[in-house]
């Protein structure tokens, strides 16, 4: 008999591994699509909107004619929509001898990965908000800046109560309220907020700060210069127009392999900005946090 220690390498090779339900991809929820404006119709139509021009008023004699003003509409957005499709082929012999229910893994990860498409759709629009851009490259985000941004959006003639929503990056928004910047903010942050803030169960459970609810997404870009385009808007700035909601259609294929089944996931939609001037879009840095950023 040979001398040495029994170890679990001597049979490593030849014993089962430990194996687990596999994961699905890491995915963040949808969370833009609720804060727009959301519409729906069949067909592939274009859908149109105009614009009322404004009228003015004028100090008129008693004797004076009132000289009649033109009141008409100019085309203001239009939404294109478009196919989306999306498949995955599942041979017999696969779903039959994988550990994973892989028909329903399939489908989980197609609605997960539409969900995802949807919101990348919108926060693309963000950079073509008309109703400008706070901050630069390279800017550390302030309270300073949200409360600038909101400024604008009211002073374009956003409408008075409509929900207003603060789309970040994470990144964005780890600078926002790292300490030295919550510290030195120059607007009014009320200590209540601050417990709020400090309080709150989840990193991204956010609550409303001077009226603007945050949406915190990894769907909003970054960009080469770790740069990164935030939104304050409301509703109305962007729309998706859901013109056949997301489907999966099996498909049996029993001349692949000895059998299979094809998914067939797809999707009808357009988005766009709806009224552009109701938006603000924030530019600032957006480089990989760590404790000392």
């Amino acid at each position: 008999m040979a001398a040495g220690n029994t170890t679990f390498a001597d049979i490593s090779a030849r014993v089962n591994d430990i194996i687990e339900d596999s994961l699905a991809v890491a995915r963040m929820a949808n969370v833009l699509a609720p804060t727009v404006t959301n519409l729906s119709a069949t067909g592939m139509f274009v859908r149109k909107v105009n614009e009322y021009n404004a009228v003015t008023f004028a100090a008129t004699g008693e004797n004076d004619v009132t000289s009649p003003q033109v009141f008409s509409k100019d085309a203001l957005s239009s939404l294109t929509p478009a196919i989306y499709t999306s498949a995955v082929l599942l041979t017999d012999a696969r779903v039959a001898s994988d550990f994973d229910g892989k028909t329903a893994s399939a489908s989980a990860e197609f609605g997960a990965a539409s969900a995802t498409h949807v919101d990348n759709a919108i926060a693309d629009l963000f950079v073509s908000s008309t109703g400008g851009t706070v901050g630069a490259a390279g800017t550390v985000l302030t309270w300073k800046h949200i409360t600038a941004a909101y400024a604008r959006l009211v002073n374009q003639g956003a409408p008075a109560g409509a929900p207003v929503f603060c789309a970040l990056h994470p990144f964005q928004w780890h600078r926002l309220l790292s300490a030295a910047t919550l510290a030195g903010a120059t607007v009014s942050v009320s200590p209540m907020f601050q417990d709020r803030m400090t309080a709150a169960p989840n990193f991204f459970n956010v609550p409303a700060f001077q009226g603007v609810t945050f949406v915190i997404t990894n769907a909003v870009d970054i960009n080469g210069s770790d740069d990164a385009y935030g939104c304050l808007y409301v509703p109305q700035a962007f729309a998706v127009d859901t013109r056949r909601a997301f489907d999966i259609e099996p498909e049996r294929k029993p001349d692949v392999g000895g059998g299979a089944t094809q998914l067939n996931a797809s999707m009808i939609y357009a988005s766009g900005v709806w009224r552009s001037a109701f938006a603000v879009a924030i530019l600032s840095d957006a480089a990989t946090p760590d404790y000392n950023t």
